[in-house]
């Protein structure tokens, strides 16, 4: 009797360090586990950035007259005050949250959604591209 255990306990611990084994292919040194790779980054278009910065800036930041000379209509007065790459360091994402003694704008009406602000970010992080 005391034999038909030990060999269940063995058999058990070979299949046991087995599976382990087995389990542990491929993550020895020089590789990288799939479980710690960073996703790639989701390229975002800068049109849906401009439409956004049309329809809520627009009226005060247009072509004609801007406020404090700051045009939104346009990639070029867009890129005058964004940091490709940083968007906690962006002018634009700090006006559009309203931190770091900055005036959330717009400063009339409804402010540009979280998930909107999240679109620029992204489209900053992303490194800002006109394309």
């Amino acid at each position: 009797m005391r034999l038909v255990k030990f060999a269940y306990t063995l058999s058990f611990l070979t299949i046991g360090t087995t599976a382990f084994l087995i389990g542990c292919k491929g993550a020895g040194q020089g590789e990288v586990s799939s479980a710690v790779s960073t996703p790639p980054a989701t390229a975002v278009a800068y049109a849906p950035v401009q439409t956004l910065l049309t329809a809520k800036c627009a009226n005060c930041h247009g072509m004609t007259d801007p406020k404090d000379g700051v045009s939104l209509t346009s990639y070029a007065g867009v890129a005058k005050i964004v940091t490709p790459g940083n968007p906690s360091g962006s002018k634009l994402i700090q006006v559009m949250k309203g931190g770091e003694g900055h005036k959330r704008m717009p400063p009339m009406g409804e402010p540009v959604p979280n998930t909107d602000i999240k679109m620029v970010e992204d489209w900053i992080q992303a490194g800002a591209k006109e394309s």
